[in-house]
């Protein structure tokens, strides 16, 4: 008898569980690479420094991926004028020649910083 309504009993508690609440997609994505032996830390303390400043910034988050310091920022706006000033200034921190590795800036709607050469 029990076992006729251990299947109900899992299904009401499965509908209990909580559905964790997906993130906004990110307005400008900051990927930070590398090629052997890190990433480019100046460029990417740079970038960090902007971003704790920058006005129109709704959330900024940081994910882990390498095992040299592989990372990418996710850095949701409040407006669309919010997301084309910040991919601006961003790009102008990037230089056109990696220092370490490559940090490219993506943006939602599809725009993207020149890839970098490497010394």
């Amino acid at each position: 008898m029990i076992l006729r309504f251990l299947p109900l009993a899992f299904l009401a508690a499965a509908g209990c569980a909580t559905v964790p609440t997906a993130q906004a997609p990110c307005s400008v994505k900051i990927d930070f690479g590398s090629y052997c032996c890190g990433v480019d830390g100046e460029t990417k303390a740079a970038v960090e420094r902007y971003l704790e400043g920058a006005r129109g910034v709704a959330s900024s988050t940081s994910s882990a991926w390498g095992r040299e310091g592989e990372s990418t920022r996710c850095v949701v706006t409040r407006t669309r004028a919010d997301t084309d000033r910040i991919y601006r200034d961003l790009a102008a921190l990037v230089p056109p020649t990696a220092r370490r590795g490559p940090v490219t800036i993506v943006t939602a709607d599809g725009r993207a910083t020149p890839n970098q050469t490497q010394r």
